[in-house]
């Protein structure tokens, strides 16, 4: 953490960042190079509106304003559009605007811990996207052009008030991690057997009945959490998993140890 000041004499010359004194923010986090700040963090600074100043940085990379008392992010955010990585977690936001998705050289974007009722219909521009975290909101449905993000290799949704997988998720080819629990899921689609690179599925406290036989299309499936569901027992298909290292099954109905699992595979019950 280091003072505007003392970013200002680094640079050598003053920032946009200095109307922020003005809001008593006295310190920053910040990367600098060649004279532009890439990098910056206002996380936990109290703010509760984006200051104007931010706007003029059209150099930033990496922007974090985490933990703050935010209520709406306007629609300036388009400004910035060497952005790679956005943080705004933690803040009362209740909507975003259609500009974040301007954005497409995001590879990061974390607008978990928020008050999200709906998520921008063009997120499927954002082709870079690597990680996209949207946990503890309130969604119940995700845009059909999240399907689109062929580069998305880690998905956090849980938290929220899901009560059917958004069949874009199980378009997203190249996922390796998805995180889908605390919601209130039933059922999972058998396109979930789509996801043929997922290394880790953490369905835990769930409403989960039965699993689909696709399951067993999960070649790749290393770590399978269920903990906390309505299982009594599993597909014939999950015998398929020879990859699979864990299974977590504790806290559901099984009267028995399930058959025919990877013997490979420690089995928690």
């Amino acid at each position: 953490m280091k003072s505007i000041e003392r970013l200002e004499h680094e640079l050598g010359r003053p920032i946009p960042l200095t109307p922020l004194a003005d809001l008593h923010i006295t310190k920053v986090a910040y990367h600098a190079v060649g004279g532009s700040v890439q990098a910056l963090s206002l996380r936990g600074c109290g703010l509760r509106q984006v200051p104007e100043a931010l706007w003029q940085m059209t150099s930033l990379e990496v922007l974090s304003l985490g933990e703050n008392e935010l209520t709406q992010l306007p629609a300036n955010i388009s400004e910035l559009r060497k952005l790679r990585q956005f943080y705004l977690f933690n803040n009362p936001i209740a909507g975003l605007p259609d500009e974040i998705t301007s954005l497409v050289d995001l590879e990061i974007l974390d607008i978990g811990h928020n008050a999200l009722t709906s998520i921008p219909e063009g997120m499927g521009s954002l082709k870079q996207l690597r990680f996209l975290y949207v946990s503890d909101n309130q969604l119940t449905s995700l845009p059909d052009s999240l399907g689109e993000l062929e580069s998305l290799i880690y998905l956090s949704m849980t938290d929220n008030r899901f009560t059917e997988l958004p069949e874009a998720v199980c378009r997203l080819r190249a996922l390796r991690e998805l995180r889908i629990y605390n919601n209130q899921l039933a059922r999972l689609p058998d396109s979930i057997g789509n996801l043929r690179e997922l290394r880790e599925l953490h369905a835990r406290g769930n409403r989960l009945t039965e699993l689909p036989e696709t399951i067993g299309e999960l070649q790749n499936l290393y770590y399978l959490d269920l903990r906390t569901n309505l299982l009594a027992e599993l597909p014939k298909s999950i015998g398929k998993l020879l990859e699979l290292r864990k299974l977590d099954l504790r806290w559901n109905r099984f009267v028995s140890p399930p058959t025919g699992i990877n013997p490979t595979c420690a089995i928690y019950l």
